[in-house]
């Protein structure tokens, strides 16, 4: 389809969706809450078919010209109806993508000052509390991805508005599900800085969760909960109590694996119980006296279960857990099986490259893809006499791995810096025979990110 003709197709769609008075009308004919599903669905349905196009601004204009019209004109009941719609559909679609999630910050800044009306409105429901709530989880979110640092504010702020309709209505289990969630959040914000408020934040999580659960044992969701705050306990005790870490994270593990047992056709469970058993691979520290095989299997598991679920490996996410797993199988590996050490990193590698497509600058993606970048410039250059045949599949992979590691790092002056500078300097060093043009570019790279050394410290690295 014309390009041009497939962006109209997008904006007619939008025209229709965020037509003032149709949608009041539509909305105010709606008895229930049930009645907004349909509408969900249609937005599910143009954010998916509109992520690639760049429909970021007209979407922004759309939404802020619809809010001013909700906030001055529209009845409470429809308001309230819309910003339930912007703040669990739109906004949280957009953030993931492609090119829309670049505008997230201006959607979220337009929905916000709904969120105050919504949150002073005594007529509004448990969900539309909820969806509060949730206006400033999303802005920590936000926040802590492209301003480090300043998301606690807004988890503070999510978290005082639970509190308070937790005390309200006490009878509302909700809002205790909403303080498991944001007591967390703002724990994991605080603790770089503030370990024993992190470890007060954790533990409130931790008995709420495991009061939430026991009220409801066939609730999938609040014994993933629960599974979640015991692996957020184990974390803190790592360094200080490796034995209760370890034995933490073994009880989340046993949590979520019958969890996926009952549900093995969801994906976010084993994307949870993945990620779990990777960290546990990836932790030496806590495999120490346990089978470390089992924990990088476990995770590879899932991932193979993953890659069999019909649509699962489109989502973002899922691609992301997938590249976690390989990644660990290959550290648990690479040693005793380099081949097929290989062979996950490479099988890693177009993951990755689509992952930082979808999502530019997301910090976790762009640190995994360096991590495999560097695994296997590793792997290749202690292949002595390159039995393995790896020199040779790793430069026809230099193209992808260029495009990797030439995306602008964060700091080259933390851990993933100096990956990033050795992987540049193996790839200059393999590629000065084969290809001295690019070797030449290879080491001009180098040379920006760390002076005029650059190429003594890539010949050093590159040659054994």
């Amino acid at each position: 389809m014309d390009a041009g003709l497939q962006a109209g197709q997008h904006n007619a769609a939008l025209d229709a969706l965020t037509d003032a008075p149709a949608l009041l009308a539509r909305l105010s004919a709606m008895t229930d809450q049930e009645a907004i599903k349909p509408l969900r669905a249609e937005w599910r349905a143009w954010l998916a078919a509109s992520s690639d196009a760049d429909l970021g601004p007209v979407l922004v204009q759309r939404w802020r010209r619809l809010w001013a019209a909700v906030a001055t004109e529209w009845p409470a009941d429809a308001r309230r109806m819309l910003f339930r719609l912007g703040a669990n559909v739109v906004v949280p679609a957009t953030m993931t993508s492609g090119t829309l999630s670049r505008r997230a910050s201006e959607l979220l800044a337009a929905l916000a000052p709904i969120a105050d009306l919504v949150e002073t409105d005594h007529a509004a429901s448990v969900d539309e509390r909820g969806a509060v709530i949730h206006v400033h989880v999303l802005l920590g979110e936000y926040t802590a991805d492209h301003h480090p640092g300043r998301e606690v504010a807004h988890y503070e702020r999510a978290l005082a508005i639970a509190e308070r309709e937790a005390a309200r209505a006490p009878e509302v289990e909700r809002y205790r599900e909403w303080l498991v969630n944001v007591s967390s959040r703002l724990a994991h914000a605080v603790k770089p800085h503030d370990a024993a408020r992190a470890r007060v934040l954790y533990t409130r999580a931790h008995e709420l969760a495991s009061a939430l659960a026991a009220s409801a044992p066939g609730d999938l969701r609040r014994r993933h909960s629960l599974a979640v705050t015991l692996e957020d306990l184990g974390r803190l005790d790592v360094r200080t109590d490796p034995a209760r870490a370890l034995a933490l994270h073994v009880e989340s593990v046993r949590l979520q694996e019958s969890i996926v047992a009952e549900a093995p056709e969801s994906a976010r469970y084993r994307v949870s119980l993945l990620q779990t058993c990777a960290w546990l691979s990836l932790h030496e520290r806590l495999e120490h006296g346990t089978d470390a095989t089992g924990w990088w299997q476990k995770a590879l598991d899932q991932a193979r279960a993953l890659q069999e679920l019909p649509g699962a490996e489109s989502e973002p996410a899922v691609k992301a857990a997938i590249v976690l797993a390989l990644y660990a199988a290959s550290r648990a590996n690479q040693e005793s099986a380099p081949q097929r050490t290989a062979g996950w990193l490479f099988e890693a590698l177009p993951l990755v490259e689509g992952l930082l497509g979808s999502q530019p600058g997301h910090p976790e993606w762009e640190e995994r893809s360096r991590s495999v970048c560097d695994s296997l410039c590793t792997l290749a250059i202690n292949d002595e006499g390159d039995r393995l045949g790896l020199r040779s599949a790793l430069l026809a992979a230099a193209p992808q791995i260029e495009q990797i590691l030439d995306r602008p790092s964060r700091s080259d002056r933390d851990e993933a810096g100096d990956r990033l500078r050795k992987s540049y300097g193996i790839l200059a060093a393999f590629d000065r025979d084969e290809a001295p043009e690019r070797a030449t570019a290879w080491r001009g790279r180098l040379r920006q990110l760390t002076g005029s050394s650059a190429t003594r410290t890539g010949v050093a690295v590159g040659v054994h």
